[in-house]
């Protein structure tokens, strides 16, 4: 029988056809034995005693209005993934996991199209006691009845204000990598408009981690009314 084909794979994940080229998944088996003096081998039988179920597939990455990967994974959601290799009766697998939780979020190239794929390392400072005040001040307003959170440009802004750079070769401009560090070859003084223009869900990603990564939740009943944003196309990323 010939190994099926990925193709035609129907893959989905939280009701996302996304568009990937590659889909691995392991079950991550841990098998135990039997041992048995009165078998001829001294072992009676393996078994499965353990998984470790994981997987990795590499989607274009799209606006955050079309599929917010992003969200996925900082909320720790569980949802549906599928897919099917091979469409031949006897030789088809099709794979139905449930609750599927983004473990890591990554970027890379295909074709000159952006994709997960390397992994992107910021580095940051540690906010003032007043940035903190300041990042709440903004984050949430209320009006009337209502709480009104401005996530978008809160996050934005002052994940800008403590990055202080990232790992040379992370992300590129017209194919050549820039750098944040000042004695590097390849050093651009705008990187960091570069960065908050083509990784802006990358630094609101930081900002949200660093700045609300503990919160308490208020007991009261209020309205939350979340604006919506939209986003800059991205650049390319090494």
């Amino acid at each position: 029988t010939d190994p099926a084909r990925f193709l035609s794979a129907a893959f989905g994940i939280d009701g996302y056809s996304a568009v990937i080229e590659n889909f691995k998944f392991d079950v991550g088996n841990e098998i135990g034995k039997r041992p048995n003096a009165n078998a001829a081998t001294g072992i009676l039988e393996y078994w499965i005693k353990e998984r470790n179920i994981k997987g990795e597939f590499d989607p274009e990455a799209v606006a955050l209005s079309e599929k917010d990967f992003w969200a996925l994974w900082s909320n720790s959601s569980r949802v549906a993934l599928s897919a099917t290799a091979g469409q031949t009766a006897g030789n088809k697998c099709v794979i139905t996991a449930p609750k599927v939780q983004l473990d890591l979020l990554k970027y890379g190239d295909r074709e000159n199209i952006l994709r997960s794929g390397t992994e992107i390392e910021l580095y940051y400072r540690n906010p003032t006691s007043r940035e903190e005040a300041l990042y709440q001040a903004r984050l949430v307003k209320r009006k009337g009845g209502k709480v009104i959170v401005r996530s978008f440009d809160t996050r934005l802004d002052f994940g800008l204000k403590i990055l202080t750079g990232f790992r040379d070769g992370d992300f590129c401009v017209d194919g050549q990598p820039i750098s944040s560090t000042p004695d590097s070859p390849h050093y651009r003084e705008d990187w960091k408009s570069i960065v908050a223009e083509g990784a802006s869900d990358i630094v609101r990603t930081m900002a949200f981690t660093v700045f609300e990564g503990v919160r308490v939740q208020s007991a009261d009943e209020i309205e939350i009314e979340e604006t919506v944003e939209e986003e800059p196309p991205p650049l390319a990323r090494s």
